[in-house]
């Protein structure tokens, strides 16, 4: 049992070596471009002597120190500048401008990004993320070769939820991708690999993970057989991006390689400093391009212009050459490009008058023999444009609706992909809160097609039962400025039901309430209503943050619960329980794990909620290892090689208590709409439906009458009377509660001055 400290470093390699590809050190034709074996896979526009080459990082004691360093031999170092204020624990080498430069951030709010100058050390302030998750803190901050953009990871204060972004550049605003998550729950170094997929090292599972950049799924590579305890980074190198680099914090802190596919590691050396944070490598040096990608166009007869920026690494350039093709996916012609000002250079693609598709990348030398190319991977990625004289193509919008919103989540992201021949102009949405004035936001192009921004709007404009509409519209570039539209997409603003009580990350060994090494448990754990919060309602669910699983199946198994009048446990409670769950269980894995409640039960808010969990085996494994937090009388426990655990006495208290989260449906009751009159009777249908355990049910009366409203099953016989009363004319709805009801179907009906009407319900358990 430890407890892991939190501090945050990045390591990441940039860049592979075009010495591996000679053709690119000689000019082949003044005309034609060289022939280029297809089975090359060019990752780079530089030329790496050492596939490891220079390192930057910070150490940190009192301050964050700045040295440079040889990959091959981490423990030799040279300090740069002097010792600065800030935690930069994020950090990563990427060209937003065309440029290789160093950027970190700070790791105390608010989050600040700097450029450093890596021959001073001086910094300069970039600004702040924006559009972060309440409550997180960036923990990793990588740069993606393959699209040019910034991706970050958050995780919250107390390491059990981690998420995915990508970065606006220009404002450094973050667009969520997918849903916060709980395993991996603290991604603290990573980086992107050859094709762009992301991999990092979890610091409560200590765990090797990659994670879809599209859609924010994670999934778990391996264990590193290694104890993630303090400030990392990662990256990879770029011979042949076969190994992750991570410099560690733990018992060597040192620079290791990590394999991706079986996630073992191997020590290449150490540090000579307790914390390493916020590393990354240097391209080595040589010429560096940067290039605007030409838009597509109305015109046919060109010529192109295309215009470039190389920066010599040290050494004048030779010569620079312009590669393109007419129609052919394959590049077949030259033409050498103009040195026409300081760093600038020129050269043109002809047309031909006819309408055509255009590809073609930048190839340059220096009197070194050092070679670039941009793109970086041509010719396997070469820019494209269209001539076309007339385009009448609208773009294609790609967007998964958004599902139903909990209410503590808005304002949330919209992300869609748009694309078009000529490419986009502008995207943006309109939309409305019910029957409101619309209203319209633009979407930014966080990377390639993909278009994200956030609802602008607040907290506050929504309450729970709101529908949400809107659709996405975007226009081309091309001089008709075609536009096109998504159909109109709906969802709803719901409660969300989960109520957490315990933040700690303490690793209860004895394995309460799952302690599987011995054959029974009985555990009683106490949660206060203050922590629990709310005002009550129906618990569905139980869940426990699991930091090891054992694959032992608990037989015998049941959850007791009870409202509680006390605030401290004394011993084992043995009267006064309701069962809720009875059966078999094997806790399903790591991260939170949830049961759900066989019968669901009711907390009454006003007191505290006492919780029973045991089983009795004959067998036994290990134990199953929960995340807690620290606190006294709480939770008293009992295990032993006996039968019967259901029925210990004679407990002990511990002083951890297991981290849980409670799914809570509320029982809201009775509304009406005051001042809005009906013009005619109207029964809605049930929402949710399916629904467990609770449902609402809204009706219309324009005239005061005797209202009856009750639930039937499908034999008839009535099961529910929700309303039995002199009503006046509004706008009504009332919740109804299932519980200790069985799966199945139900009918639902109203009647009033005359008006019948009936639908059907189905509850699922």
């Amino acid at each position: 049992m430890y407890t892991k400290t939190f501090t945050i470093c990045f390591l990441f390699v940039l860049l592979l070596n075009p010495n591996l590809f000679p053709q690119y050190q000689t000019q082949n034709s003044a005309d034609k471009a060289p022939w280029i074996p297809q089975n090359t896979n060019l990752k780079t526009s530089f030329n790496l002597v050492n596939p490891y080459t220079t390192g930057f990082a910070y150490c940190y004691t009192t301050g964050s120190q700045l040295f440079r360093f040889k990959t091959v031999t981490p423990g030799t170092t040279t300090a740069i500048g002097g010792v600065q204020t800030g935690f930069f624990g994020n950090g990563d080498f990427a060209n937003p401008a065309g440029i290789w430069k160093f950027y970190v951030m700070n790791q105390y709010s608010p989050y600040q990004i700097y450029e450093v100058d890596t021959s001073s050390g001086a910094l300069t302030n970039l600004g702040s993320p924006l559009n972060l998750k309440p409550g997180h803190m960036p923990i990793d901050f990588e740069w993606d070769h393959t699209t040019n953009t910034w991706y970050v990871v958050s995780a919250n204060n107390t390491l059990t939820e981690t998420q995915f972004y990508s970065m606006y550049w220009p404002t450094k605003t973050l667009t969520w991708v997918g849903s916060p998550v709980t395993t991996p729950a603290a991604i603290i170094a990573g980086g992107f690999n050859a094709n762009g997929t992301y991999f990092g090292i979890d610091m409560t599972s200590d765990a090797l993970w990659k994670v879809n950049k599209n859609t924010g799924a994670w999934t778990q590579i391996g264990l590193l057989g290694y104890n993630v305890n303090y400030g990392q980074d990662g990256g990879f190198d770029r011979t042949d991006f076969s190994k992750m680099l991570w410099s560690a914090c733990g018992s060597t802190v040192g620079l290791y390689e990590v394999d991706t596919a079986t996630a073992s590691i191997n020590l290449i050396g150490a540090f000579p400093y307790t914390q390493v944070i916020a590393t990354g490598y240097a391209p080595p040096s040589g010429p560096q391009i940067a290039h605007s990608p030409l838009p597509s166009t109305i015109n046919v007869t060109g010529p192109y212009v295309v215009n470039v920026v190389i920066t010599p690494g040290g050494s004048g350039i030779k010569s620079t050459k312009l590669y393109w093709s007419r129609n052919n996916p394959t590049v077949t012609d030259s033409v050498t490009m103009t040195n026409s000002s300081g760093t600038n250079w020129t050269g043109n693609i002809p047309g031909n008058g006819l309408p055509a598709t255009y590809r073609y990348y930048i190839w340059t030398i220096d009197s070194l023999d050092r070679t670039a190319k941009a793109p970086f991977n041509a010719p396997a990625s070469l820019y494209t444009f269209i001539a076309m004289a007339n385009d009448t193509i609208k773009p294609v919008i790609t967007h998964t609706p958004i599902g139903n919103t909990y209410k503590k989540d808005w304002p949330i992201s919209l992300t869609s992909s748009v694309t078009d021949n000529f490419g986009i102009d502008s995207v943006w949405v309109k939309w409305k809160i019910n029957s409101s004035p619309v209203k319209h936001f633009k979407l930014n192009n966080t990377s390639g097609s993909i278009y994200a921004a956030v609802f602008n709007s607040i907290n506050a404009d929504v309450v729970i039962g709101d529908t949400i509409y809107y659709r996405i519209f975007a226009q081309d570039n091309s001089s008709q400025h075609n536009r096109d539209s998504s159909a109109q997409y709906n969802f709803r603003i719901i409660l969300f039901p989960y109520s957490c009580v315990g933040n700690g990350i303490v690793q209860i060994s004895n394995g309460s309430p799952f302690n599987t090494y011995w054959f029974g448990s009985r555990t009683q754990m106490l949660y206060n209503a203050a922590e629990i919060g709310g005002s009550g309602g129906i618990v569905t669910k139980l869940g426990f943050n699991i930091y090891t699983a054992s694959p032992q199946v608990m037989n015998g198994f049941k959850i007791n619960l009870q409202n509680y009048a006390l605030s401290k446990l004394t011993g084992f409670e043995t009267t006064n329980w309701t069962n809720v769950y009875t059966g078999t269980y094997t806790v399903p894995g790591t991260g939170w794990q949830y049961i759900d409640l066989q019968t669901p039960f009711l907390w009454d808010s006003v007191n505290n909620l006492l919780v029973e969990v045991c089983f009795s085996n004959s067998s036994y494994t290990t134990a199953t290892v929960v995340l807690g937090t620290s606190i006294d009388s709480m939770v008293y426990t009992k295990y032993l090689d006996q039968p019967n655990a259901c029925a210990f006495t004679s407990p002990s208290v511990i002083n951890n208590r297991p981290n849980i989260c409670f799914m809570i449906q509320p029982v809201i009751g009775f509304e009406t709409g005051e001042g809005k009159v009906p013009v005619e009777y109207k029964l809605s249908q049930n929402y949710p439906n399916p629904f467990n355990p609770i449902t609402r049910i809204k009706f219309d009366i324009p005239q005061k009458g005797f209202v009856s409203l009750k639930i039937f099953d499908v034999l008839g016989r009535e099961v529910k009377s929700l309303v039995s009363e002199m009503k006046s004319p509004g706008s009504y709805s009332v919740d109804f509660n299932a519980v200790g009801l069985s799966s199945g179907l139900y009918i639902y009906r109203l009647e009033t001055n005359g008006f019948i009407d009936t639908k059907k319900m189905v509850l699922i358990k």
